[in-house]
């Protein structure tokens, strides 16, 4: 999946996935792996579910 992510940011496309109760879409701009081995992303969310309603 990472690559796919990567490849999104290198081409600037949007991402779309399920997260916590419903699907978001996200223009991604930064992939890594945190020091305790999680992968994190970031980008700025678009469309979709967001708990805060935000």
């Amino acid at each position: 999946m990472s690559s796919k992510i990567q490849r999104a940011i290198r081409e600037k496309k949007v991402i779309r996935f399920y997260y916590e109760s419903g699907n978001r879409t996200v223009e991604p701009f930064c992939f890594g792996v945190s020091s305790a081995g999680n992968n994190l992303l970031r980008g700025f969310q678009i469309d979709g579910f967001s708990k805060s309603g935000d």
